[in-house]
């Protein structure tokens, strides 16, 4: 080792290398997030989904029971 690096233990291309590979690790691990991210939403906008189905068919027996109670009070009038 030259005196620089004997100053500064490493030399400068190791200290970069090494800056680029912490940069890349927090790069690599932001896209996992991102994508662990992404699935979740998908995942809830299909629960969503199936819950507005669940109130739609709710909301169809509920007009067809009004419909019905409807039809019962004309009757017993």
């Amino acid at each position: 080792m030259n005196s620089l690096q004997n100053l500064f233990g490493l030399s400068f291309s190791s200290k970069l290398n090494n800056i680029q590979s912490s940069f890349q690790t927090a790069h690599d691990k932001a896209v996992t997030l991102i994508s662990k991210m992404n699935d979740k939403i998908s995942e809830k906008e299909e629960e969503v989904k199936k819950i507005q189905s669940e109130i739609k068919d709710i909301e169809n027996i509920k007009a067809q029971a009004n419909k019905f109670v409807g039809n019962l009070k004309s009757i017993l009038v």
